[in-house]
């Protein structure tokens, strides 16, 4: 019973509550990214080269690695044959089908014969359109060969290396933007009902000497997380010189709530 209360009191108080001398509400949390994505292959290829580093500053849309072209750019140069053919042949088809409008005009032709035309006019026009939009697909795929960064951030994670066959889908790079970050914490329903959208908080960065930086809740999450104790809450804070790392610990204080506001806790001998 003993070994119980010593790993329970650790428990709730590593993940909810720390009361500072004031009496407000402490709370150990964590940064992260204000925004996180993995870029994903969207062609299968042989990587020939990537542009970036762990750690690099990027810009939204600048490549980031780009797959072998070759066989992509056969494809464009197929399909932009098959277009010209096709326009060849919708012409011939349309002069054929003119002339002989002309002569049925006089009874020269069956009706028979102008409608055959017709057709092979009809046909050969459709079969342009499909020839052009083969030929846009084309250079969508040859254009996905190049990956670029979604938004301004930082390379976090590479997950490919030059020379590497990646197949659609297979993970690249992860970008994440640092700008703004997020302090990343979880309430239990107690002192969860007395946090609102807006609400300020103090942000004290233990690996930055206790330096502190003041937030904002920005998102209340509205069931309990299932894999965590409590409700995630979210702040926002500032992070214009990019001091603030995802993953840093830090200590959330919060004022508007004060230590009557708390559950009791209790300690099992």
């Amino acid at each position: 019973m003993e070994y119980f209360g010593a790993v329970f009191s650790s428990f709730f108080l590593l993940l909810i509550i720390s009361l500072p001398a004031q009496g407000a509400l402490s709370i150990v949390a964590e940064i992260e990214p204000i925004k996180k994505v993995i870029v994903s292959a969207e062609v299968q290829g042989v990587v020939d080269e990537i542009y970036v580093s762990l750690g690099n500053k990027v810009l939204a849309q600048q490549p980031l690695a780009v797959f072998d072209k070759k066989d992509y750019q056969l494809n464009v140069d197929l399909a932009q044959a098959k277009v010209q053919l096709g326009a060849v042949e919708k012409k011939s088809y349309k002069r054929q089908y003119d002339r002989l409008k002309t002569l049925y005009s006089s009874q020269n032709v069956s009706s028979r014969q102008l409608d055959d035309q017709r057709r092979l006019f009809d046909v050969s026009n459709a079969q342009l359109v499909v020839d052009r939009i083969n030929l846009e697909q084309s250079k969508q795929m040859l254009r996905k060969t190049t990956i670029t960064a979604p938004f301004s951030g930082v390379v976090s994670r590479t997950f490919a290396e030059q020379g590497q066959l990646v197949n659609l889908g297979d993970d690249v790079l992860e970008i994440v933007a640092i700008d703004k970050v997020k302090v990343v914490f979880y309430l239990l329903e107690e002192d969860y009902l007395n946090v609102d959208l807006g609400d300020p908080l103090n942000v004290e960065v233990l690996a930055l000497d206790n330096a502190v930086y003041s937030a904002a809740v920005s998102h209340i999450a509205p069931a309990a997380a299932g894999d965590k104790p409590g409700y995630r809450i979210e702040a926002e804070m500032l992070n214009v010189k990019g001091i603030l790392k995802p993953g840093f610990s830090v200590r959330v204080s919060f004022p508007k709530i004060v230590e009557s506001e708390l559950p009791e806790v209790t300690h099992y001998e």
